[in-house]
């Protein structure tokens, strides 16, 4: 099913705010991902100059994260929200700053899952970055390349259950981590499409 490249808003963006939300409708849809991995993914794919229709993005979710789920086996209402979501991430990206949150467990999930989420959300944003973003070019970026690896360190990062620990400095060493990503993903963005954008303004001829 065609989906519409039509700019409206479609859902209550609250909704994209809360983990818990996103992920129910995720877990109904039969794709196999958390809400964590799909907004890196999401964003990943936004911050390149090259970025997805709905359409082709609707489609890169049901081939990477679904067992054979085609877009007319997904719930209409289900369709409608992720669509939104895709919106709303582009949205937000346009106005990203430092006190966005990342899509994350709350605080009332222990420690270890947040961390299992923060490793989620970068393997999210690596796949997204692979698909739209050759060795070639990232190689004009050292900054870019070096910040890729960070993050892949951090997509590798576990604690154990037993280890949860409020309070302990893991606590502190999550939060910064996220501060990182978001940081990185400003960086990514600025360089990957912001000033390429700038360039491409700069050729375009003046009228009078």
């Amino acid at each position: 099913m065609p989906i519409s490249e039509d700019t409206d808003t479609i859902i209550d963006s609250t909704y994209f705010h809360d983990f818990d939300e996103v992920q129910s409708v995720l877990d109904l849809s039969g794709l196999q991902t958390s809400a964590a991995e799909l907004q890196g993914f999401t964003l990943a794919l936004c911050i390149c100059s090259n970025k997805p229709s709905r359409q082709e993005w609707f489609i890169q979710c049901l081939d990477l994260f679904s067992s054979g789920n085609q877009a007319d086996q997904i719930d209409q209402e289900d369709q409608t929200f992720l669509i939104s979501f895709y919106d709303f991430t582009q949205a937000k990206l346009a106005n990203f700053t430092l006190s966005m949150d990342l899509l994350l467990p709350d605080d009332s999930y222990p420690l270890s899952q947040r961390t299992k989420e923060v490793a989620k959300w970068c393997g999210g944003f690596l796949l997204g970055i692979g698909l739209y973003q050759t060795q070639e070019t990232l190689s004009e970026y050292p900054e870019l390349e070096s910040t890729l690896l960070d993050i892949e360190k951090i997509s590798n990062v576990e604690i154990p259950d037993d280890q949860d620990s409020e309070g302990s400095t893991m606590e502190f060493d999550l939060f910064q981590i996220t501060e990182f990503l978001k940081v990185a993903t400003l960086t990514f963005h600025t360089e990957l499409c912001l000033s390429k954008e700038a360039e491409l303004e700069k050729t375009k001829p003046i009228t009078h």
